[in-house]
């Protein structure tokens, strides 16, 4: 963590949070209209988690946020995610699963400033995701 800025999670006190940069993935329905702090089912095999969906990268990606910045108070409104080095458009191969996404989210911090930032989420195969802050970090817009 930056000096500053912290994480934070989404509120779900029934799910256990791990020591490292990753947390448990689910198969969440790709809507935009899921509750980003919903609890979902774990993947059926440990392959299904290595490459994730573009529903679970977004979700992914809200938890990050919410969890990275947690002591700026940053609830997530938005995400959008793309396969890694997919350039703008992508064709639905290995069935809509990749490994590495490159995703934005947008939302406000605890003063309800606009807030937003980029991940590069990963799916593990232990059925964590992992995820790194790229692009400076959380951003006021």
């Amino acid at each position: 963590m930056t000096e500053g800025i912290a994480g934070g999670l989404i509120d779900s006190s029934s799910t256990p949070r791990p020591m490292s940069k990753a947390v448990a993935v689910g198969s969440p329905a790709s809507s935009p209209q899921t509750a980003v702090g919903t609890p979902v089912a774990a993947p059926a095999s440990a392959d299904a988690a290595y490459s994730i969906t573009q529903g679970a990268a977004r979700l992914d990606t809200a938890d990050a946020a919410e969890y990275l910045y947690s002591d700026n108070g940053v609830s997530v409104d938005a995400t959008r995610c793309r396969p890694q080095g997919s350039g703008g458009s992508f064709a639905a191969r290995y069935g809509g699963r990749y490994h590495r996404w490159a995703c934005i989210w947008v939302g406000t911090d605890g003063d309800g400033a606009d807030v937003g930032g980029a991940f590069r989420i990963t799916g593990h195969s232990d059925g964590t995701y992992g995820y790194l802050a790229v692009a400076g970090g959380l951003r006021w817009l």
